[in-house]
Order: structure tokens, then C-alpha cells, then sequence
């Protein structure tokens, strides 16, 4: 029997359990006790806060984005996101209950009201945290301001503080500009005399009382003070009559009036131009404002800023400048119309005096007629005559009688002073005949004044002595003055030398000039002991000595006056002795003077240093003259076989190449080029006598073509502060090849830092050099083939391929010849040269003619040619296959063992080929380029859904051979459906010969190996990167923008549009760049990619070659010069797509499959991949060049008008192959290493200015540059424990010419038979059609010398040859390399997967929660 107070307690337990459930159920079920109304109004309250924040959000996010240094709690959106979270959860709550039936209504109203109750709950509380985070972030704000204002504060104190604390610091600040601008103006020049010591030396020598006349002239005294006068003074004169006297009077009346007066003295063994004469005039304009007002010259020094040296229009700038200052500045001081008074004296003397008036006076005077006000003083000319004929001119002679008449008579006074009276009557008759004698020259008159005082007379002999014995002119007393030199020798070769030399030489380099002179071995060293001593007291009264302000001891020498050397050059023979030996007076002494001091012993070999020549300079006195005017003196002489053979010998031997050096530094702008306005052409220094017996001509073109690849150094003059990559090595001209010039140029003697050559056979003359068509070099550049053609009908040319050994033991060698005959039509001659309409197609084409790596194959439009043991090509039979569509055109090949590769990124046919038009000139391309940046893209950027295809998956039981079997197996691919190789593929018919398959359970990083995850990891460098987080999808490929896209179509790589990559940048991490999968043969839709790849392998060992694989592939994004690869002893191919995948074919079984490999960073796109295999055929090799957008890459930059810029990498890796299923498994990642090549603004992608040699260890990754920019890349690691080795770089400098920045350039190690490395230089074909091209982000003078240059000639290919430890000074870590931190990115072959789509894949039930189920 039970227990009745258990059933009691079991009956109560039962009550209170159903009292509990009928709780629970009916809080969970009725009606809601909200009513529709109070629903509605909640439900619109929420609608408008869900607007508010997401306005909200929107607003903080703008100002973060605005203000990246506002650190306020409303920058966090976090505070956000769980009140919008809970706003949104009641909505859905809400919208679920409204629509449900009047019944779910009534039973599920009171669980409605639960979890609505929880929402609004949660809300209430974010309303609180939200009004916190406000008054935080006010409070914040209040902090900034205050702290703003307070730093405010304190700068307005410093600034009130600064006039007084700054006032020395302002001083001398101005003094500085000054100094400045006073140097851009006139720069100092030793060999021109000092304007201010020329009016002193004038005025000293004006005879008391003399040119008063002047002041009182009517002329004079309205050009001075009548503003209405003609602006411009002619004052006309025979020479010696005194006007640079007269001109001096003017100065110094002008200076006592307080006038703002220049003055310039021209001298006719001046070597100023009228630009510096200009500049030297308005250098006293300034001067004389700067001691009125010292603020001018802050204006004036932003004038100076705008060339580095001064040009005529900027003279005219800076005195336009300054003649409004000296306005503002007199009409403060006096009220008056402000003076600018301009002399110029001896103008007759200058060269072409048109060219000194023309582009400065004549143009101030138009501008300033009533400011401006010219003095000009010269000899009769018919220039200067047609120039100033409607200007007043005072003829000197007319008012210089008087003036010598007081001269002589104080010389009389002089003589007779203290002697008897009878001399007072002797001298009123002697004067008139002196006077008439004279008839008003000074220069006369002072020559008589010194023959009267030297001479012994009695009073009544004098008037016959002065009819016998004085000179009757200039020329008498000139010829007298000769005659009483004693060594008339000596005296010959002091007055050739001074007289004729093109600038006043000081003491010391005159001294070694005559030494020269004396010399009679041609070659010998100068011998002091020929030196003349005290040679300055025979120079009066012919020559004067001018002090220098730099060497007091060391004057200038010149001639005293300009017609002394007219009467030399009438009169050379003017020195000859009674017995009739001939001392003739001419340049031809101080022309061989000059060639012979260049010819010295001591200069047969160039300085070690730039120490070493400025040493040579400061001790070698004539060393700079002779440098600088050897040619033009002898220009100026008779040319003689002698004279011509001794100057030829000169040009080639070593002591040319140490007068190049010398004019590097010491002899500016030597090796600059010119323009004139006038013919608006380039034109370069004359730097060789005329005198060349017809060989001038190959001479100055091969001088030409040495300056135009060898500028950047001969003519830098940076300051090391500059940051000049070559500064350190200026004057250092054994850096300057002149092998590279060719083997019969004349500077083939010239000392080498690195033995250089050139690869052509005979005489090159850029005259008359026709470059290849082609160049190929072998993988160890052991050997270089180059082809040229020629005509050989209508409808064929010929080729001859010359093949060159580089290996030779001293020097290249031309190994063979090969010849061939083509036909044009046979071999599609036309799709390969031809210029298609498709401007992509167009660029990313191959050249005709190329050769395979190991030189075994060769190519000429669609034709194969074999080469033999004799390396003679023969065309590879029935190669042109009718029913194997890529023997029409294809661009890539490779081939091993009787197998071919054939491979085309893009399918060129006959409609796409403009008739008649070659576009082998790249130079056509990059002159539109900037045109078509300007249009629309014309392809597809981004493909938003693949297109439906059918895909054949095979089993997993079909992948795996046995239950052994390593993972990696899972990766392979069967034939499903292979169609015959023999089977034409139509264009409309698509279709691929074998399918790849997948196997979903296959792991990623499988390997036939061991490789642990902690081995993984270190490879991987595992880490968090904020700029490579890729939360949502971290396998997402970058997409290309349009303008990346539109690089494909000028032929260079260039970064995006800022609003297009911005967009796209939002979506970087949910997007993906889809290149269609392979599938089956179905027809391609005209709104898919355009571009498809494709590739086939072909056996030739039979009859015909066979056709035994085919692949097609669609490529949105081209990648360049990415051939396919063959492994060295397994039927594998290896071949880049594009996007980062790559196709792994076993060509025998019909397999393939396709992984990919991502860009290393984002906003990166591949533009070229390298597969190599190893010797040994385990590990495969893969370099990238990836080019990122490295201003997306920083986010975005402030300045929207800054240059975009590409940022350069090179990322190798190495994966190991299994060895048992080489062909099926996917490699392994073992090793990798990445570089940074530098920034660019763009580049060429017909030919990448990067060239790859790989050798067993290491990859050498060249860049085309005026210096060896090499990059040595481990390919496997030293010590597995070790971290990824660091690129390498040499450790010294290498400099090329500068052509290779605009050629190909290749590094080859030494090998084990050569332990040389070689630097090849592929073709110069034109200066208009660069073969490459590439701009730096950051360019010095050296890349404007660069491409500046408009001496570019054609040229086969070069080379040099360096030792890695003498001449490259060992390898170095670069400081390149490059962390990689995100571990998708680490060069790992990852299987493609399919993509999600947002739009497509998003089909979504409702989700049912089990308490609904309850």
C-alpha cells in the first residue's frame, strides 16, 4: 500500500509544476498588451533614430577621415554600433509581429512583447552611454580649444618678440642675399679686369684740366638733364683720342651729382659675353639701391632663384625690378624723374656689337625712354653706325685740340724747367708743329712727350729734330718702340703670346708659355730653365701688367692699347734683324705653345684623383688656358701636314682623354649644350681645330657620341650636399668607357676602369651604322646572337645572324655566321611589325625575331628554325600546321628535346594589322600616350559574375592512387574528355584538350615531404599587419582599375585614378579578380574578356610536329614576357597566366591544374613572371615584378596633385617539386625573399627595363640604369633555422653609359671557367625609339642629363667586363628587403577557390530559433 503523505506530496509537486507551465505559457502566449497604435508610433520613433545614427555615422566618419589627428571619443564608432544594433533588432521585431495573422498575433503577442522589451531596455542604456560619450568628446573639444588657444597664444608673444630679438639675424640674412644675388649677376672671373680699377686707372691717367669741355657740351647737358633729349649719346672717335677717359670724366661727373650711374669697358681681349657684361652693369644698379634701401634685395634674390645662372631675360626681369625701385626710392628722396645712367665704352671692340645692344640696351630703352639714359663710345663702325644714326653724336677730334695743346705744353715746361729763356722762345714755335703733328691723339701725344724726355737737344736744334727725328703717327712710333728691342727673338714670342692670347694671362702662365715655345721635343716635360727671367721689365711701353686681387704676385699681362695689336697684325714682320732672319710676330707660337704643354710627358696618363688635378691646376700655370683655348688658336693659323699629324696624334693618345678630364672640372660648361633662339637647334662647344685633313668630321661625331653617353659625369658640378649620386666620382674619367664607342673610334686608347667593348665587325661610323633587327643572349651570356637584315625582293629580306662570344679570354670574339632567306607572307612577318589599329594589341606584341633561352630554336615571325651542330638555322618542316591554330601566330616559345611550347596572350590576326604602317618606333606610342590616359577604358576592369560554365569533376577515388598516397595528389587533374590533337580549334569554338578538377578535401600546404607547421610558420612570418588585414576574405585578389588597365594600352604601367581606386579600395576585401575558369568548348560571349591566352604543346619528333596538348584561358589583366617553361627531365609545363595564377600542365597524360599566387601587398598587380627550374629538377623557381600603387597603398594622400608614383618590387620564391608526381602534385613553398627595386612614376612593357639571370644559387635581377643597378637574390636558404637572407647589392659603383637607362641590361656572374663577371647592353636603335624606357619618382641631374642628351646614336650591343671583389667591392645586404607579414601573401600556391557573390549567393530563409519550435 502507498504512502498517503507521498501521494499527497506527488500531488502537490504535480500542482505547483502545472501552476508554473501555465505561468510560462501564458507568458509566452496571448495577446500583446501593446496596442496597433502604440506599435506604429514606436515603430516610426525607431525608424527616424535608425536614420540619425547612420547620419551620425556617416558624419564622424567624414571628420575622421578629414582629421586623422582628432583623437575624441566620438571618433571610435564602437560607442556606436550596439545602439544601432538594438534599434535595428526592435525593427525586425517589430516588422515580424505587424505581419503576422490576427491569430499568430493574439499567440505570440506576449513573447513580442518580451523581446521587444529587451531591445528597448538595451536602448535606454545606450542613451545614457551615448549622452556620456557627447559630453566626454565636448569636454575634449574644450581641452583642444583651450590648448589650441594657449599654443595661439604663445606664438603671437614670439612673433611680437621677433622684430627685436631677430634684428642681427635679419642683417645678416640680407647681407647673405646680397652676396648671392651680387654672384648670380657677375660672377667673379680672374681673367677679367675689375670695372672699378679700369675708371680708376683711366681717371688717373687724364692730363690735368683736361675734358672740361665735356661738361660745358650742349649734347652732353641735355642728355644729362633734359628729359625730353634723346635717351642715347653716340661719342665717336678715332683710337687714342681719349674717349675711355672721356667716358671716365662722365662717370665721375655723373657720381658727383648723385645719379645712379653704370659703366662697363669693353676690351678687345675681353671674353665676356653681353650677357655678363649686362650682368656686371646691372650688378652696380643694385649696389647702388642696396645703399638706399637693404629690403630690395629680398625680391631680388627671389628674381635669381629662377635660373642658376643669368640670361638676358632674366637681367631684364631684375632691372625692370630695379628701375621701379629707383623710382619709388628718388621720388621719396628729391620728387624728381629718377636718372638710370648707362655707359659703355669701347663698344667697337667687342665682336658683334649687335649682339651686345640688341637684346638688353635696345630693349630697356623701349621700355624706361624718359628713365633710362646710354652713353656709348667707340671707334667709327658701319654696325654701330647703322644701329645709332638717329641718336646725337659729339665727334671727339673736334674738341680734343685743346686739350693736347695744354698736355704738351705742361711737357714743355716740364723740360725747360730751370733753363735759359732762349727755351720759353723755342718752345712758342716748336708747340704748333707738335700740335699739328698730334692733331688731337692723346696716345700720340704721349708717345712724343716720352721721346722728348728721353731725348738731349739743344733750344734751336729742336724744331729740326722734330722734323727729322720724332714719329710722324702711331704706326711710326709703334715700329720705333720694336726697333730697340735687343733680342728681337725673345721679344717676337713675349708680344705673339700676350697679343693674341684670348684672355690677359698672368705672369706665371705667360712664362710657361714661352718655355714651351723654346721647346724642341714634342712630348718632353716643360723645362723650367727655359723660363725667361725678369721678362716684365721689357713690357713698357707695349705691355702693362694689371694687378690681381687673388695672386698680387702673380698680375695680368696685356697689351696696353687695341691698336697695338692692330699694328702687329699688319706688320708679323715688324722684328726682323738686318741680316735677314725672320722673328715673325703671329698666334701660330702661342697655338703650338698650347698643344704642346697638352702633349707633355707628365699628362700621358689621367690624374688618379680629383685632388690629384686641382694639384695639377694650382702648380701648373698654363694648364687651364691651354685646355680651354688650344682648338682656337689653332683654328687661327695656316694648317700644315705637320701641324694636322701632330694634332691627330695628340686626339689619340691618353693625354686627350686627361685634357677631357681637366675641362670636367675645371672648365665649366665645357661639355654643355646650347640652344639658340634663332634656329631653335641644340648646338654643342667647338672643341676641335678645323684642321683636320678631312677626318674632323668622323672625329667630332665620335667626340659627340662619347659627350652624349658620358655628360652626367664630364659635366657635374653639384656640391656633395646636393646629393648628386656621382659627385664622388667626378673627373674620374677612366669611369667613362671608350670601348663602348667601337674598336676604330679614336678614343679607343683611353684608359679603362672596366674593360668595355663592342660587338661589330669593321669600321663603325654612326654616319652610316644600320642596328639589327634583334639581339638574343644565351642564359650565362656566354654568347650574343645579333640579326641583320636587308632587302632581298618584293616579297622577302635576308638575314644574317652573327653570333658574338663573350667568354673569349681577353676579349669578345664573332664566333659563326648564319645567313637566312625569308618571305614575308610565309612567315606573318606583317602580325608581328605591322601596327594594329587595337592599341594593346599593338604594345604587348613580340618583336619578329627572338630566340629560345639555350639558343637552340629560332623564331622570325610564326616560322621555327632549328639550329645545328655548324649553328646554321633550317627551318623546322611542316611547322605551319593549318589545323594547329597557334602555329599562325604565337608570341612565346620554349622547347626541349624534340618538345614545343607555344604560348600567346592575345590572338592578332589580319583585320587587326593596318596595311602599309610600321610601329617598330616605340617612340610613336609614348609621344600619345598622355592622349589616350584621356579616354575611355576599353576593356572590361572588373567582371561582378563569372559566366556559366560546364565543368567535368572527376572522383575523389579517381585523384587518389592507393590509401598511401600523400595529399598533394588531391591537386591532380585528369582527362575527362580529351579531344584530338590533330582536331582544328575554330575562333568561335573554343576548347581546351584536357579539364582540370577539384577535390574538396585537399589541404593547402601539402607536400610529398615533411614539413612541419612550425617550419611553415617560419616561412610564413606569421603577424597582424594594419595594412594588409584582410578580415573578410585575406585570399582576395586586388582588382586593376581602368587606368592600370589603360597602362597596358600605352605601354606602361601607371597607377589608378584617385576616385576609381578609392571605390574600389572599399571593396578590396569582399571582391575578387575572377579570371574565367577553363571549361569545355563553348562559344565566348561578346561581354566577356577579350583577351584570351592560350597554349599549346607540340611534339616534333615525327613527320610533322603533333599537337598534344591545348589550353585556353581568358586573361582580363595582361602580364608581360612571362613565358611558359618545360621541366628538365618530367613532362612538365609551367606557365603564367595572369592575376597571380599559373598553369601546371603534364602534357603526356593531358593534366593540368592552376594555383595562384597573390600580389605581396595590395593595390599590387604582376606585371611580369619568371619560372626557372632548377639544374637538378626538384625545385622551381618563380620572380615577380609587382608594381603597387604607392600612394592607395599609404591610404590617401593630402595633396591631390601630387605625382603618383609605382612603387617596384621583385618577390622570388622557391617551392620544392615532389619527386614521384612531379607533373601532378602542387609545389611547396621552401623559400623566398622580396626586394624593392624603387620608385617610379612609369616604365615600358614592351620591353621591362628588368632583365633576369638565374644561375644555381642565385638570381641576378638587372635593371636598366646609367649604373649597375643589380640585385642578387638567395634562391634557398643557407640555414634552414636562419631568417629569409637579404637581397645584395654591389658595394661599389659601376657607372654605364648613359644610353642603357633606355636599353636592356644584363649581369652575368662569373662562371667556373670565367671569373669575369660581364655587364651586356642590348641594341641602340634611334634616340627617337628608346628599346626601353623608365622614369623615376625622384630624379637628379644625371636623369635629365640622361635623357636630355640630343647626341644619341645608334649602336649595336655592349659591353664591359668587372671582377665582383676589385671592381664591384663584393656583394652587401641592399637595405631592400621586405618584411612579409600577412600569411596569404607569402608567395604560397594557394588553390583557386570559387568566389562569393554578394548579389547571386545571398538567398536567405527565415531563421527559426527553437524556442519558436516551443
Amino acid at each position: 500500500m502507498a504512502d498517503p503523505i507521498s501521494i499527497v506530496g506527488t500531488t502537490i509537486a504535480v500542482v505547483q509544476l502545472s501552476d508554473r507551465c501555465i505561468q510560462l505559457l501564458r507568458s509566452q502566449i496571448g495577446p500583446s498588451k501593446r496596442s496597433t497604435g502604440e506599435i506604429e508610433s514606436l515603430q516610426s520613433k525607431l525608424n527616424g533614430f535608425d536614420r540619425a545614427m547612420k547620419q551620425f555615422q556617416r558624419y564622424v566618419e567624414a571628420r575622421r577621415s578629414a582629421d586623422d589627428q582628432d583623437e575624441g571619443p566620438l571618433n571610435d564608432l564602437d560607442y556606436l554600433k550596439p545602439a544601432v544594433k538594438d534599434c535595428e533588432t526592435a525593427l525586425h521585431t517589430i516588422e515580424d509581429f505587424v505581419g503576422k495573422s490576427s491569430l499568430k498575433q493574439n499567440i505570440l503577442g506576449a513573447k513580442f512583447d518580451k523581446k521587444l522589451g529587451r531591445a528597448l531596455s538595451s536602448l535606454s542604456e545606450a542613451r545614457q552611454l551615448f549622452t556620456d560619450v557627447v559630453v566626454l568628446n565636448n569636454n575634449a573639444s574644450s581641452l583642444r580649444i583651450e590648448q589650441h588657444m594657449r599654443n595661439l597664444s604663445a606664438e603671437v608673444q614670439k612673433i611680437q618678440q621677433f622684430p627685436e630679438n631677430s634684428e642681427t639675424l635679419n642683417s645678416e640674412l640680407r647681407y647673405q642675399y646680397r652676396d648671392r644675388v651680387r654672384k648670380w649677376l657677375a660672377p667673379h672671373q680672374e681673367s677679367n679686369v675689375n670695372q672699378y680699377e679700369q675708371l680708376d686707372r683711366h681717371l688717373r691717367a687724364r692730363a690735368p684740366g683736361s675734358c672740361s669741355w665735356l661738361l660745358q657740351h650742349d649734347l652732353y647737358h641735355q642728355w644729362l638733364y633734359d628729359d625730353e633729349a634723346p635717351p642715347l649719346l653716340w661719342v665717336e672717335g678715332q683710337p687714342g683720342l681719349g674717349k675711355s677717359v672721356l667716358c671716365s670724366t662722365a662717370v665721375e661727373h655723373a657720381i658727383s651729382l648723385d645719379k645712379c650711374a653704370t659703366f662697363y669697358y669693353c676690351r678687345f681681349d675681353s671674353q665676356c659675353t653681353a650677357v655678363q657684361a649686362a650682368g656686371y652693369l646691372v650688378e652696380q644698379l643694385f649696389e647702388y639701391l642696396w645703399r638706399k634701401d637693404e629690403q630690395i634685395v629680398h625680391a631680388a634674390m627671389d628674381i635669381s632663384k629662377k635660373t642658376s645662372y643669368p640670361t638676358t631675360d632674366g637681367l631684364l626681369a631684375m632691372v625692370r625690378y630695379l628701375i621701379h625701385e629707383l623710382q619709388r626710392i628718388e621720388v621719396l628722396e628729391s620728387g624728381d624723374t629718377p636718372k638710370f645712367l648707362m655707359f659703355l665704352d669701347g663698344l667697337d671692340e667687342e665682336p658683334q656689337e649687335e649682339e651686345a645692344l640688341k637684346p638688353f640696351v635696345f630693349k630697356l630703352l623701349e621700355e624706361f625712354p624718359t628713365v633710362l639714359k646710354i652713353w656709348v663710345s667707340s671707334r667709327p663702325s658701319q654696325r654701330i653706325q647703322r644701329l645709332l644714326k638717329q641718336y646725337p653724336t659729339i665727334q671727339v677730334r673736334e674738341h680734343t685740340g685743346y686739350d693736347v695743346r695744354v698736355y704738351l705744353e705742361g711737357i714743355l715746361d716740364e723740360v725747360s724747367e730751370g733753363g735759359p729763356n732762349e727755351y720759353d722762345i723755342a718752345r712758342e714755335s716748336i708747340l704748333p708743329k707738335l700740335l699739328q703733328r698730334c692733331q688731337g691723339n692723346f696716345l700720340f701725344a704721349r708717345f712724343l712727350a716720352d721721346f722728348i724726355r728721353e731725348g738731349s737737344f739743344r733750344p734751336d736744334d729742336l724744331p729740326q729734330k722734330i722734323q727729322d727725328e720724332l714719329p710722324t703717327d702711331l704706326r711710326d712710333i709703334y715700329r720705333r718702340i720694336l726697333q730697340q728691342y735687343k733680342d728681337r727673338k725673345l721679344a717676337s714670342e713675349l708680344l705673339s703670346i700676350v697679343a693674341f692670347a684670348r684672355r690677359p694671362l698672368r705672369l706665371r702662365e705667360l712664362e710657361e708659355a714661352m718655355a714651351m715655345v723654346v721647346s724642341n721635343d714634342t712630348g718632353e716635360n716643360l723645362n723650367h730653365r727655359n723660363k725667361p727671367w725678369n721678362i716684365d721689365n721689357i713690357f713698357y711701353p707695349l705691355i702693362e701688367k694689371i694687378p690681381n686681387r687673388d695672386e698680387p704676385a702673380n698680375p695680368f699681362c696685356h697689351i696696353t692699347h687695341s691698336s697695338v695689336k692692330d699694328y702687329l697684325i699688319q706688320n708679323p714682320s715688324a722684328l726682323q734683324q738686318a741680316d735677314g732672319r725672320q722673328h715673325r710676330i703671329g698666334e701660330h707660337l702661342i697655338a703650338e705653345a698650347c698643344l704642346r704643354y697638352l702633349m707633355q710627358k707628365c699628362y700621358s696618363e689621367p690624374f688618379r684623383s680629383t685632388w690629384a688635378i686641382n694639384e695639377a691646376i694650382g702648380g701648373h700655370h698654363l694648364l687651364t688656358y691651354a685646355a680651354k683655348y688650344w682648338d682656337k688658336h689653332l683654328d687661327a693659323v695656316e694648317s700644315t701636314p705637320r701641324r694636322s699629324e701632330l694634332t691627330y696624334g695628340f686626339l689619340c693618345s691618353r693625354n686627350f682623354q686627361t685634357l677631357l678630364q681637366v675641362q670636367s672640372i675645371a672648365i665649366e660648361s665645357h661639355f654643355g649644350f646650347f640652344s639658340r633662339k634663332r634656329d631653335n637647334q641644340i648646338h654643342f662647344r667647338k672643341v676641335f681645330p678645323q684642321s683636320l685633313d678631312g677626318k674632323g668630321g668622323r672625329i667630332v661625331r665620335d667626340y659627340l657620341h662619347f659627350v652624349g653617353e658620358w655628360k652626367y659625369l664630364l659635366d657635374c658640378h653639384c656640391g656633395d650636399e646636393d646629393g648628386c649620386p656621382v659627385y664622388e666620382h667626378r673627373g674620374n674619367i677612366i669611369r667613362c668607357l671608350s670601348g663602348l664607342m667601337g674598336p676604330d673610334s679614336f678614343l679607343k686608347n683611353m684608359k679603362e676602369k672596366h674593360p668595355s667593348f663592342m660587338l661589330h665587325e669593321g669600321d663603325y661610323d654612326i654616319k652610316h651604322f644600320q642596328p639589327g633587327v634583334a639581339d638574343g643572349f644565351s642564359v650565362d651570356g656566354s654568347e650574343t646572337a645579333i640579326v641583320i637584315s636587308r632587302p632581298a625582293g618584293a616579297e622577302g629580306f635576308h638575314l644574317t645572324i652573327n653570333f658574338w662570344n663573350q667568354r673569349y679570354p681577353n676579349s669578345p670574339m664573332h664566333s659563326t655566321t648564319s645567313q637566312l632567306t625569308i618571305n614575308e607572307k610565309r612567315s606573318n612577318w606583317f602580325l608581328y611589325a605591322g601596327n594594329s589599329s587595337n592599341a594593346r594589341k599593338s604594345l604587348s606584341r613580340p618583336g619578329p625575331i627572338s630566340f629560345s633561352e639555350d639558343f637552340s630554336l629560332l623564331r622570325i615571325g610564326s616560322q621555327l628554325f632549328l639550329r645545328d651542330e655548324e649553328s646554321s638555322f633550317k627551318e623546322i618542316p611542316n611547322f605551319q600546321n593549318p589545323r594547329i591554330d597557334l602555329t599562325r601566330y604565337f608570341e612565346e616559345f620554349t622547347s626541349r628535346d624534340g618538345i614545343v611550347v607555344l604560348s600567346r596572350r592575345q590572338n592578332r590576326q589580319e583585320p587587326d594589322v593596318q596595311p602599309g604602317i610600321s610601329d617598330s618606333d616605340l617612340g610613336f606610342i609614348m609621344n600619345i600616350m598622355h592622349g589616350w590616359h584621356n579616354e575611355s577604358p576599353s576593356t572590361i576592369t572588373r567582371k561582378d559574375a563569372e559566366p556559366t560554365r560546364e565543368r567535368s569533376c572527376s572522383s575523389l577515388g579517381s585523384s587518389i592512387g592507393s590509401p598511401d598516397s600523400e595529399l598533394e595528389d588531391d591537386y591532380s587533374s585528369r582527362e575527362d574528355d580529351i579531344s584530338s590533337s590533330e582536331e582544328r580549334l575554330s575562333e568561335s569554338d573554343v576548347g581546351n584538350s584536357a579539364e582540370e578538377s577539384y577535390s574538396e578535401g585537399s589541404t593547402e600546404h601539402a607536400s610529398d615531404l615533411d614539413t612541419s607547421q612550425d617550419e611553415y610558420d617560419g616561412l610564413s612570418e606569421a603577424g597582424s599587419s594594419d595594412s594588409d588585414n584582410y578580415s573578410d576574405d585575406s585570399r582576395a585578389e586586388i582588382i586593376l582599375s581602368h587606368e592600370q588597365l589603360l597602362g597596358d594600352l600605352t605601354g606602361y604601367v601607371k597607377d589608378s585614378s584617385d576616385d576609381e581606386d578609392e571605390e574600389r579600395g572599399r571593396y578590396a576585401g569582399t571582391q575578387r579578380y575572377r579570371p574565367s575558369m577553363p571549361t569545355s568548348r563553348t562559344t565566348k560571349s561578346k561581354n566577356e574578356c577579350d583577351r584570351l591566352g592560350s597554349i599549346a604543346v607540340l611534339d616534333l619528333r615525327g613527320a610533322e610536329p603533333r599537337q598534344i596538348f591545348h589550353f585556353d584561358y581568358e586573361l582580363p589583366v595582361m602580364l608581360y614576357h612571362s613565358p611558359p617553361v618545360i621541366h628538365p627531365s618530367k613532362p612538365l609545363v609551367v606557365w603564367p597566366l595572369c592575376g597571380g595564377d599559373i598553369l601546371f600542365v603534364d602534357y603526356l597524360q593531358k593534366t593540368y591544374f592552376i594555383r595562384r599566387v597573390l600580389a605581396t601587398t595590395r593595390f599590387t598587380r604582376h606585371v611580369c613572371m619568371k619560372v626557372h627550374f632548377s639544374h637538378c629538377g626538384r625545385y622551381m623557381h618563380i620572380a615577380t615584378i609587382e608594381a603597387q600603387n604607392k600612394r592607395k597603398a599609404k591610404m590617401k594622400s593630402k595633396k591631390e596633385e601630387s605625382l603618383k608614383e609605382l612603387s617596384i618590387a621583385v618577390f622570388v620564391t622557391t617551392h620544392r617539386l615532389s619527386e614521384r608526381k612531379t607533373t601532378r602534385s602542387p609545389p611547396t613553398l621552401v623559400h623566398r625573399v622580396k626586394a624593392s627595386l624603387g620608385d617610379f612614376v612609369g616604365f615600358t612593357v614592351s620591353k621591362l627595363p628588368f632583365t633576369f639571370t638565374w644561375t644555381k644559387d642565385h638570381v641576378y635581377v638587372t635593371q636598366s640604369s646609367y649604373r649597375l643597378s643589380v640585385v642578387r637574390i638567395d634562391l634557398f636558404k643557407k640555414d634552414l633555422r636562419a631568417s629569409p637572407s637579404s637581397p645584395m647589392i654591389p658595394r661599389e659603383i659601376v657607372l654605364l653609359p648613359a644610353s642603357a637607362q633606355q636599353r636592356e641590361v644584363r649581369y652575368f656572374p662569373p662562371t667556373s671557367t670565367d671569373k669575369r663577371g660581364v655587364v651586356l647592353i642590348g641594341s641602340h636603335r634611334s634616340n627617337r625609339s628608346p628599346t626601353v624606357e623608365i622614369m623615376p619618382a625622384h630624379i637628379s641631374h644625371v636623369d635629365i642629363d640622361v635623357r636630355a642628351s640630343p647626341y644619341r646614336y645608334p649602336s649595336p650591343p655592349v659591353g664591359l667586363y668587372v671582377d665582383e671583389e676589385k671592381d664591384l667591392g663584393g656583394w652587401v645586404p641592399a637595405g631592400t628587403g621586405q618584411r612579409i607579414t600577412n600569411r596569404y601573401r607569402d608567395g604560397v600556391l594557394i588553390r583557386k577557390i570559387e568566389p562569393f557573390d554578394a548579389e547571386d549567393d545571398c538567398e536567405l530563409e527565415d531563421f527559426v530559433s527553437p524556442e519558436d519550435l516551443k
